[in-house]
Protein backbone atom coordinates (compact mmCIF):
# COMPACT_ATOMS: atom_id res chain seq x y z
CA UNK A 1 0.00 0.00 0.00
CA UNK A 2 2.32 2.67 -0.65
CA UNK A 3 1.99 5.60 -1.73
CA UNK A 4 4.46 6.83 -5.10
CA UNK A 5 4.98 10.45 -5.72
CA UNK A 6 4.76 10.99 -9.78
CA UNK A 7 7.92 11.69 -10.91
CA UNK A 8 9.90 14.67 -11.04
CA UNK A 9 10.37 17.12 -13.89
CA UNK A 10 13.57 19.18 -14.51
CA UNK A 11 13.42 22.95 -13.35
CA UNK A 12 15.17 25.47 -15.43
CA UNK A 13 14.13 28.06 -12.39
CA UNK A 14 13.77 26.34 -8.95
CA UNK A 15 11.96 27.15 -5.69
CA UNK A 16 14.03 27.67 -2.91
CA UNK A 17 16.00 24.42 -2.14
CA UNK A 18 13.92 21.68 -0.10
CA UNK A 19 15.96 20.16 2.98
CA UNK A 20 16.66 16.43 1.80
CA UNK A 21 15.04 14.54 5.12
CA UNK A 22 11.93 16.30 4.17
CA UNK A 23 11.30 14.04 1.14
CA UNK A 24 12.69 11.03 2.69
CA UNK A 25 10.01 7.85 2.63
CA UNK A 26 8.43 6.93 6.10
CA UNK A 27 8.04 2.56 6.00
CA UNK A 28 5.35 2.08 9.05
CA UNK A 29 5.13 -0.50 11.29
CA UNK A 30 1.39 -1.16 12.55
CA UNK A 31 1.55 -2.56 16.14
CA UNK A 32 -1.09 -4.26 17.22
CA UNK A 33 -2.14 -5.58 21.03
CA UNK A 34 -1.58 -9.28 21.48
CA UNK A 35 -5.32 -11.13 21.94
CA UNK A 36 -6.05 -11.95 25.53
CA UNK A 37 -6.32 -15.78 24.18
CA UNK A 38 -2.74 -15.70 21.97
CA UNK A 39 0.20 -17.81 23.17
CA UNK A 40 2.20 -15.50 25.58
CA UNK A 41 5.62 -15.06 24.08
CA UNK A 42 8.14 -15.51 25.45
CA UNK A 43 9.53 -13.32 27.59
CA UNK A 44 13.32 -12.93 26.02
CA UNK A 45 11.59 -12.13 22.54
CA UNK A 46 9.84 -8.84 23.89
CA UNK A 47 11.73 -5.77 23.72
CA UNK A 48 11.10 -3.86 26.88
CA UNK A 49 13.73 -1.37 26.82
CA UNK A 50 12.56 0.65 23.72
CA UNK A 51 14.79 3.83 24.77
CA UNK A 52 18.25 1.67 24.65
CA UNK A 53 20.24 0.83 21.85
CA UNK A 54 20.38 -2.19 21.89
CA UNK A 55 16.58 -2.90 21.69
CA UNK A 56 15.62 -0.41 19.14
CA UNK A 57 18.56 -2.20 16.99
CA UNK A 58 16.44 -5.23 17.35
CA UNK A 59 12.90 -3.66 16.26
CA UNK A 60 14.91 -2.37 13.66
CA UNK A 61 16.23 -5.57 12.27
CA UNK A 62 13.42 -7.84 13.18
CA UNK A 63 11.33 -4.78 11.31
CA UNK A 64 13.65 -5.43 8.12
CA UNK A 65 13.64 -9.50 8.11
CA UNK A 66 9.35 -8.76 8.06
CA UNK A 67 9.69 -6.63 4.78
CA UNK A 68 12.21 -8.79 2.84
CA UNK A 69 10.92 -12.30 4.34
CA UNK A 70 7.26 -11.51 4.38
CA UNK A 71 5.18 -13.87 7.02
CA UNK A 72 7.76 -16.37 7.33
CA UNK A 73 9.77 -13.59 10.04
CA UNK A 74 9.70 -14.50 13.41
CA UNK A 75 7.41 -12.45 15.25
CA UNK A 76 8.31 -9.17 16.77
CA UNK A 77 6.93 -8.10 19.77
CA UNK A 78 7.59 -4.74 22.08
CA UNK A 79 6.42 -3.72 25.31
CA UNK A 80 4.62 0.06 25.31
CA UNK A 81 2.56 1.70 27.88
CA UNK A 82 1.80 -1.96 30.23
CA UNK A 83 1.08 -3.46 26.86
CA UNK A 84 2.51 -5.94 24.52
CA UNK A 85 2.10 -5.39 21.33
CA UNK A 86 2.79 -7.27 18.19
CA UNK A 87 4.22 -6.12 14.52
CA UNK A 88 1.12 -6.97 12.24
CA UNK A 89 2.39 -5.60 9.10
CA UNK A 90 4.47 -2.81 6.94
CA UNK A 91 3.76 -0.76 4.29
CA UNK A 92 5.95 2.53 2.79
CA UNK A 93 4.77 5.89 1.86
CA UNK A 94 6.69 7.86 -0.67
CA UNK A 95 7.96 11.09 0.88
CA UNK A 96 5.97 10.89 3.98
CA UNK A 97 8.06 11.18 6.75
CA UNK A 98 7.60 15.21 7.42
CA UNK A 99 4.00 14.59 7.01
CA UNK A 100 4.53 12.10 9.70
CA UNK A 101 6.43 14.03 12.09
CA UNK A 102 4.49 17.10 10.86
CA UNK A 103 1.46 15.04 12.55
CA UNK A 104 2.94 14.09 15.70
CA UNK A 105 3.72 17.16 16.47
CA UNK A 106 0.19 18.77 16.01
CA UNK A 107 -1.40 15.42 17.99
CA UNK A 108 1.57 16.39 20.77
CA UNK A 109 2.72 12.47 20.36
CA UNK A 110 5.97 11.61 21.53
CA UNK A 111 8.36 8.85 20.94
CA UNK A 112 8.72 6.03 22.93
CA UNK A 113 5.23 6.28 23.71
CA UNK A 114 2.81 6.77 21.21
CA UNK A 115 5.05 5.64 18.68
CA UNK A 116 9.17 4.32 18.02
CA UNK A 117 11.49 6.09 15.45
CA UNK A 118 13.91 3.05 14.84
CA UNK A 119 15.41 5.68 11.80
CA UNK A 120 17.12 4.06 8.47
CA UNK A 121 17.94 0.17 7.95
CA UNK A 122 20.47 0.05 4.74
CA UNK A 123 18.43 -3.46 3.55
CA UNK A 124 15.87 -1.11 3.29
CA UNK A 125 17.05 2.07 1.02
CA UNK A 126 16.18 5.45 1.92
CA UNK A 127 13.40 5.81 4.63
CA UNK A 128 12.98 6.16 8.36
CA UNK A 129 11.40 3.44 10.34
CA UNK A 130 8.45 4.30 12.44
CA UNK A 131 6.36 1.95 15.05
CA UNK A 132 2.95 2.74 15.61
CA UNK A 133 -0.26 1.91 17.11
CA UNK A 134 -3.75 1.82 15.01
CA UNK A 135 -5.06 4.90 16.04
CA UNK A 136 -1.82 7.00 15.11
CA UNK A 137 -1.60 4.92 11.95
CA UNK A 138 -5.18 5.62 10.76
CA UNK A 139 -4.28 9.20 11.53
CA UNK A 140 -1.21 9.03 9.47
CA UNK A 141 -2.84 7.93 6.70
CA UNK A 142 -6.00 10.20 6.14
CA UNK A 143 -3.09 12.87 6.56
CA UNK A 144 -1.14 11.32 3.34
CA UNK A 145 -4.64 11.04 1.77
CA UNK A 146 -5.29 14.62 2.22
CA UNK A 147 -1.72 15.59 0.94
CA UNK A 148 -2.09 13.69 -1.95
CA UNK A 149 -5.76 14.88 -2.91
CA UNK A 150 -4.02 18.63 -2.56
CA UNK A 151 -1.87 18.25 -5.12
CA UNK A 152 -3.88 16.46 -7.21
CA UNK A 153 -6.04 19.66 -7.49
CA UNK A 154 -3.68 21.66 -8.15
CA UNK A 155 -1.32 19.77 -11.03
CA UNK A 156 -4.21 19.44 -13.83
CA UNK A 157 -4.34 23.69 -13.25
CA UNK A 158 -0.22 24.07 -14.21
CA UNK A 159 1.17 25.02 -17.51
CA UNK A 160 3.13 22.63 -19.34
CA UNK A 161 5.95 20.36 -18.26
CA UNK A 162 4.87 21.68 -14.58
CA UNK A 163 5.37 25.52 -15.12
CA UNK A 164 3.48 27.79 -12.64
CA UNK A 165 1.13 29.75 -14.70
CA UNK A 166 1.50 32.95 -12.44
CA UNK A 167 4.88 33.45 -14.15
CA UNK A 168 5.41 36.50 -16.44
CA UNK A 169 9.16 36.28 -16.63
CA UNK A 170 11.29 35.36 -19.43
CA UNK A 171 13.18 32.10 -17.83
CA UNK A 172 10.61 29.56 -17.60
CA UNK A 173 9.69 28.59 -13.61
CA UNK A 174 8.99 24.94 -13.46
CA UNK A 175 8.32 23.13 -10.18
CA UNK A 176 9.90 19.62 -10.10
CA UNK A 177 8.74 18.14 -6.65
CA UNK A 178 5.30 17.88 -4.79
CA UNK A 179 7.06 19.76 -2.36
CA UNK A 180 8.42 22.69 -4.49
CA UNK A 181 4.79 22.77 -5.57
CA UNK A 182 3.63 23.01 -2.15
CA UNK A 183 6.22 25.81 -1.02
CA UNK A 184 6.33 27.87 -3.70
CA UNK A 185 2.97 28.89 -3.54
CA UNK A 186 2.96 29.10 0.73
CA UNK A 187 5.49 31.34 -0.15
CA UNK A 188 4.15 33.18 -3.11
CA UNK A 189 0.91 34.05 -1.04
CA UNK A 190 2.44 35.78 2.14
CA UNK A 191 4.15 37.60 -0.23
CA UNK A 192 7.31 36.20 -0.47
CA UNK A 193 9.18 33.88 -2.44
CA UNK A 194 9.38 34.60 -6.64
CA UNK A 195 7.34 36.83 -6.50
CA UNK A 196 9.25 38.96 -9.38
CA UNK A 197 8.93 36.40 -11.96
CA UNK A 198 5.08 35.79 -10.59
CA UNK A 199 4.13 39.23 -10.17
CA UNK A 200 -0.24 38.74 -9.70
CA UNK A 201 0.38 35.65 -7.66
CA UNK A 202 -0.28 37.15 -4.23
CA UNK A 203 -3.12 39.19 -5.57
CA UNK A 204 -4.92 36.36 -6.77
CA UNK A 205 -4.27 34.05 -3.96
CA UNK A 206 -4.66 36.30 -1.36
CA UNK A 207 -7.86 37.32 -3.18
CA UNK A 208 -9.42 33.43 -2.87
CA UNK A 209 -7.49 33.04 0.63
CA UNK A 210 -9.32 36.35 1.84
CA UNK A 211 -12.65 34.87 0.86
CA UNK A 212 -12.39 31.03 1.57
CA UNK A 213 -13.21 29.78 5.33
CA UNK A 214 -11.67 26.94 7.17
CA UNK A 215 -15.00 25.42 7.31
CA UNK A 216 -14.93 24.50 3.63
CA UNK A 217 -12.04 23.11 4.19
CA UNK A 218 -13.38 19.60 5.95
CA UNK A 219 -9.81 17.53 6.75
CA UNK A 220 -7.99 20.88 7.55
CA UNK A 221 -11.06 22.14 9.78
CA UNK A 222 -11.15 18.99 11.67
CA UNK A 223 -7.67 18.74 12.61
CA UNK A 224 -6.69 22.10 12.89
CA UNK A 225 -10.06 23.96 14.95
CA UNK A 226 -9.51 25.06 18.34
CA UNK A 227 -5.42 25.27 17.83
CA UNK A 228 -3.27 28.12 17.71
CA UNK A 229 -6.85 30.15 18.34
CA UNK A 230 -7.94 29.16 14.99
CA UNK A 231 -11.85 28.88 14.24
CA UNK A 232 -13.22 27.28 10.99
CA UNK A 233 -14.99 30.87 10.18
CA UNK A 234 -11.82 32.00 10.30
CA UNK A 235 -10.27 32.94 6.28
CA UNK A 236 -7.32 30.96 5.11
CA UNK A 237 -5.15 34.30 4.76
CA UNK A 238 -5.77 35.42 8.46
CA UNK A 239 -5.48 31.27 9.40
CA UNK A 240 -1.83 32.02 7.32
CA UNK A 241 -0.65 35.09 8.56
CA UNK A 242 -1.12 34.17 12.36
CA UNK A 243 0.70 31.35 11.47
CA UNK A 244 3.47 32.71 9.98
CA UNK A 245 4.49 34.96 13.11
CA UNK A 246 5.59 31.63 13.98
CA UNK A 247 3.91 28.80 15.24
CA UNK A 248 5.31 26.11 17.24
CA UNK A 249 1.76 24.25 17.42
CA UNK A 250 0.89 23.57 13.22
CA UNK A 251 3.61 22.51 11.36
CA UNK A 252 4.32 24.45 7.86
CA UNK A 253 3.04 21.12 5.66
CA UNK A 254 -0.65 21.66 6.83
CA UNK A 255 0.07 25.78 6.11
CA UNK A 256 0.83 24.18 3.06
CA UNK A 257 -2.25 22.34 2.16
CA UNK A 258 -4.11 25.65 3.11
CA UNK A 259 -2.10 27.06 0.51
CA UNK A 260 -2.49 24.32 -1.86
CA UNK A 261 -6.66 24.69 -1.65
CA UNK A 262 -6.13 28.63 -2.42
CA UNK A 263 -4.09 27.61 -5.17
CA UNK A 264 -6.42 25.25 -6.88
CA UNK A 265 -9.48 27.39 -6.21
CA UNK A 266 -7.41 30.62 -7.52
CA UNK A 267 -6.16 28.78 -10.57
CA UNK A 268 -9.60 27.18 -11.68
CA UNK A 269 -11.05 30.79 -11.09
CA UNK A 270 -8.21 32.24 -13.57
CA UNK A 271 -8.89 29.62 -16.35
CA UNK A 272 -12.55 29.28 -16.26
CA UNK A 273 -13.21 33.72 -15.93
CA UNK A 274 -9.91 33.84 -18.69
CA UNK A 275 -8.18 36.24 -16.25
CA UNK A 276 -5.29 37.88 -17.35
CA UNK A 277 -1.92 36.81 -15.72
Amino acid sequence: GALVRPPRVAASRRVRPMVADSQRDVLVGLLAAKPADAVEPRAADIVKDTEGDAGREKLRRGFAQRVVDGGTAPPLYVFIDRTVWALAGTFRCAGGIELFHGLCMLEGKTDGTDFISLGADESLGEGEIVLVTQELCLAFLCRMWARVRAYEAVKPMLADAGGCPFNSGGAALRLGSDEEIADHYLELMLGRGLKDACPKAEQYLQGVARDLQLNKLPYLSQVLQGRAGITTDDSVLSILKKLDSGSTVVPRDMQEDLALAVTAKALELVQVLGLDL
